[in-house]
């Protein structure tokens, strides 16, 4: 008897992938998995057409960026299935809302602006990412020196930064902060001066660096108390620039001299003073103050007296029970 051989081939069957639409995704989300199926129920591969923003690995796909990229699951098939035709979705990434948690602002010295600059600025971006912020307004509330001054920064934007493109920043943040305006030094150099006792008070003059925009002084220089010959300091009295200003003084000296003393004059004309002798004198300007009293030598009606400036001069008398005045005019 003889046996048939059988050339009968066993059928391969079809498969079909179930893939739905993928839903979307904000930078941030580390990975997602895909969950595709066969209805061999072999497993199923996947593969990115944009691995700069969509990686995958087995069923795992990473986010890398904000962007979009078309994910594509296949079944190559096997001794019992035929190669599956290939689904393919697309994945979007949108972009990460940024909010600015914190700033702060730098401190500096008065400038007679409202001018402020941002120290640092907080952001709840991804630990890692480099971003920059800056902000388009950053002014005090005021211009004048003083602490913890409020600041407020606004008009915030995305300045660059290697993942600034996957951010998107909300519009009308606006921050609060404070920061000092310390006061401005200027210096001041008093100028030396020179007058005469009993001369009237010089106005003390100084040098000093200019104030800033309509900034004014008001006060004076003042200076150590006295009247007599000798230096006395000048100090800064109330010279002020205002709260604004912190003055760095350097003083100077006001120098009184004595009057110049010269030898007694000898009266060239007197009148009802013919006599020889030593007299008691008192010597009385016209307005009937006396400005010298001591003794007198007279000769001949001639007589010598102190120095006390030029001038006419009552010259009374005493010698004996006989006052004798003389009208006299002293010339140099």
């Amino acid at each position: 008897m003889t046996s048939a051989v059988s050339n009968s081939v066993t059928p391969v069957a079809p498969q079909t992938i179930a893939f739905g639409a993928l839903p979307s995704q904000t930078y941030g989300t580390l990975f997602v998995k895909l969950t595709a199926t066969a209805s061999s129920s072999l497993p199923v591969n996947y593969a990115s057409a944009n691995t700069a923003a969509v990686r995958i690995s087995n069923d795992t796909a990473y986010l890398l960026a904000a962007d979009t990229a078309t994910i594509t699951a296949s079944q190559a098939g096997s001794a019992s299935y035929q190669a599956a035709s290939p689904i393919s979705q697309t994945m979007t990434i949108a972009k990460r809302a940024l909010t600015i948690t914190d700033v702060t602002a730098n401190n500096k010295v008065y400038d007679a602006t409202t001018t402020a600059t941002l120290a640092s600025i907080t952001m709840d971006k991804l630990t890692d990412d480099v971003l920059n912020l800056v902000a388009d307004t950053v002014k005090f509330t005021d211009k004048n020196a003083g602490t913890e001054k409020f600041v407020l920064a606004s008009g915030f934007r995305i300045s660059g930064g290697t993942d600034s493109a996957n951010y998107v920043l909300a519009s009308g943040q606006k921050t609060f902060t404070t920061a000092d305006i310390t006061p401005k030094t200027i210096h001041v150099i008093a100028n030396a001066d020179t007058i005469t006792q009993g001369a009237s008070g010089p106005t003390l003059t100084y040098v000093a660096d200019s104030l800033l925009a309509s900034d004014t002084w008001s006060g004076a220089l003042s200076r150590e108390a006295g009247d007599t010959a000798g230096t006395y300091a000048i100090l800064i009295g109330t010279l002020s620039a205002g709260g604004n200003y912190t003055i760095d003084f350097t003083s100077a000296n006001l120098v009184i001299t004595a009057p110049i003393v010269t030898p007694p004059e000898t009266i060239k004309s007197a009148q009802s003073l013919a006599f020889t002798g030593r007299t008691n004198a008192s010597i009385f300007n016209l307005q009937g103050q006396q400005v010298w009293s001591g003794t007198l030598d007279v000769i001949n009606g001639q007589v010598k007296i102190p120095n006390i400036g030029e001038g006419r001069w009552v010259v009374k008398m005493q010698t004996g029970n006989i006052e004798r005045v003389a009208n006299t005019t002293l010339y140099k």
